[in-house]
């Protein structure tokens, strides 16, 4: 079962004794008083979609089948990967939900293992049907395709890397999205990491 330790991250406790992020022992914490659950809402980086409607929430959680730690370069200064933008779901199956987009590669597909798991478009590929892709010393976005073809930015096929603008129309799939940045321009979290320890 996936359970949330006391510090908000997700794992399989049928696989970990211990959260393997931050090695709370969660029978521990349980024995002492402690809350088993899960939140509808996280700071961890992954965006589920679900069909059923009871389960459309946004739901955030480590992949279980996945051994290892990804450490963000952002780890020492914040807390949580940071969000730099956000896909917002304009038509399809999909209407209406935003997914996540964190820094560094963002793979898209059907699957709970991508990094936005869109899982009610079916023609959109299991594993990696395309990235987005934010480079934080350009403070630029990109879209890659992956798996498959069925990929269009601001109305052209995408077959090579490009840069996406805030505002900018993708398709993937059966589903449209509006890219919305929020590092843009001079927004960046390192400028606001290093106004942070400035003042400190």
């Amino acid at each position: 079962m996936i359970v949330r330790c006391p510090n908000g991250h997700y794992y399989d406790d049928r696989k970990y004794q211990n959260c393997p992020h931050c090695k709370i022992d969660l029978n521990a914490f349980l024995a002492d008083g402690g809350r088993r659950g899960m939140s509808s809402r996280s700071d961890e980086s992954k965006t589920l979609a679900f069909d059923a409607p009871d389960e459309s929430k946004t739901l955030s959680f480590s992949d279980p089948d996945d051994d290892q730690v990804t450490i963000s370069f952002y780890e020492k200064s914040m807390k949580a990967e940071p969000v730099v933008g956000w896909l917002v779901a304009m038509s399809g199956p999909e209407m209406g939900r935003d997914f996540r987009i964190k820094a560094g590669r963002n793979s898209i597909g059907r699957a709970n293992s991508n990094d936005i798991a869109v899982n009610s478009d079916p023609r959109i590929s299991k594993k990696k049907h395309a990235e987005v892709i934010y480079d934080h010393r350009s403070n630029r976005t990109f879209l890659a395709g992956g798996n498959s073809m069925d990929l269009m930015a601001g109305g052209s096929v995408v077959t090579d890397p490009v840069e996406i603008h805030d505002g900018e129309r993708i398709t993937i799939g059966e589903t449209e999205f509006i890219f919305s940045a929020f590092c843009r321009g001079d927004i960046t979290w390192d400028a606001f990491i290093n106004k942070d320890n400035k003042e400190k």
